[in-house]
């Protein structure tokens, strides 16, 4: 339970980000800030690469957990 727990906070916080990232680029745009128009950009994929990495850790985990479980269930 306690990584849920993780995965809920990670979650909310990339939402967060997102948010500000859509909400920076958008002024950005709507002000002709180019800069804070990046930023917000930025903000995007940094927060996409975070999720990203996050889902292929997950993923590694689970099949090597996978791969663990099979080579335990074939020494009983």
């Amino acid at each position: 339970m306690k990584d849920l727990g993780k995965k809920i906070k990670k979650d909310a916080g990339n939402l967060k980000d997102k948010i500000k990232g859509n909400v920076k680029e958008k002024v950005g745009k709507a002000t002709g800030n180019q800069e804070m128009e990046f930023e917000g950009k930025l903000k995007n994929k940094v927060t996409k690469a975070k999720e990203d990495a996050a889902d292929l850790k997950e993923d590694i985990l689970e099949k090597v957990n996978d791969k663990m479980d099979k080579k335990d269930s074939k020494k009983k």
